[in-house]
């Protein structure tokens, strides 16, 4: 089973809207609000059949580096704390690991992008049941050496509330963003410097679960994953977006806010037909963060 890590290719059917619009009741982790987008659309690119991001689209996501290269993906929950995959680190000590915030283009730098900063990672949180090789437990947190500052650019997602399920969210159209691979590596896909995403809608794992059946793959989708995806496939997340975070729109009287509930972890290829992408379902370990995330 191949790591589910990177490109976001464009939906490919109409998504019904959230069913969590109108309650208003997602979580910030920040002294600030959460999920909040400020600012506007720019220019766009179409790439490979999927969508640029504009710069501050997704002010929430961040690159984990590895001695300085994009490794994974994670989202600021709070000033100090990144969520993100447990697979992405294999044991290697947090010194070697940094975040990048505020940025679109890997390429570029904090004279183009106002706001853009690498943070080194003072500490990291493997969930205390992970076991490196399997994908239960997939999920982790960073602790920043130092606060980041909020602007346009860098910004809180917001979490569930306690009282969530995954149930609550099937159906909802969720958005991912990713500086992944644009296709499977293994047919020479290439990795995109320019911050990517995609639309596409969450599955039940009863739905998730008859699909892989369907295929003839012996995958057992447990509690505590969610999966997202269409049947015809297309659009997916690809090597290199592990630890992005799957988002859907809590609508919070006039302000729309992004909630994660999901992390990416896990699938076969990217976007095949039938074989839906396999995350980490926030709401499972909703205690678990919130218990970490210190002040």
């Amino acid at each position: 089973m191949s790591l589910l890590s990177a490109v976001l290719l464009s939906a490919l059917a109409v998504l019904v809207p959230s069913p969590c619009a109108g309650d208003g009741d997602s979580l910030s982790l920040a002294a600030v609000p959460c999920g909040e987008r400020h600012a506007s659309p720019g220019h766009q690119t179409r790439i490979k059949g999927g969508q640029e991001a504009y710069r501050g689209q997704f002010p929430w996501s961040v690159s984990v580096r590895h001695q300085g290269a994009h490794l994974c993906m994670g989202a600021l929950l709070s000033d100090r704390y990144v969520l993100t995959a447990a697979h992405c680190f294999g044991g290697r000590p947090a010194s070697q690991f940094s975040v990048l915030v505020g940025g679109q283009d890997l390429t570029s730098d904090a004279d183009a992008e106002p706001g853009r900063r690498v943070v080194t990672v003072e500490r990291k949180i493997i969930h205390e049941d992970y076991v490196e090789g399997r994908f239960d437990d997939d999920i982790a947190l960073l602790r920043l050496s130092e606060p980041v500052t909020w602007g346009d650019f860098v910004q809180p997602v917001c979490v569930p509330p306690a009282s969530a399920d995954a149930k609550r969210y099937t159906g909802a159209r969720g958005l991912l963003a990713g500086w992944g691979y644009l296709d499977e590596w293994r047919t020479g896909g290439e990795r995109s410097d320019t911050l990517q995403w995609t639309a596409l809608p969450l599955l039940s794992r009863q739905t998730c679960q008859q699909w892989f059946t369907d295929a003839g793959k012996v995958i057992k989708v447990r509690p505590g994953k969610v999966c997202a995806g269409f049947r015809e496939g297309g659009t997916d997340s690809c090597q290199a977006d592990s630890g992005g975070s799957l988002t859907v729109a809590d609508q919070d009287g006039d302000q729309e806010r992004a909630v994660v509930v999901g992390v990416v972890s896990a699938g076969i290829g990217c976007g095949r037909p039938g074989l839906p992408g396999i995350y980490t379902d926030v709401t499972h370990y909703h205690k678990w963060i919130v218990d970490h995330v210190e002040p």
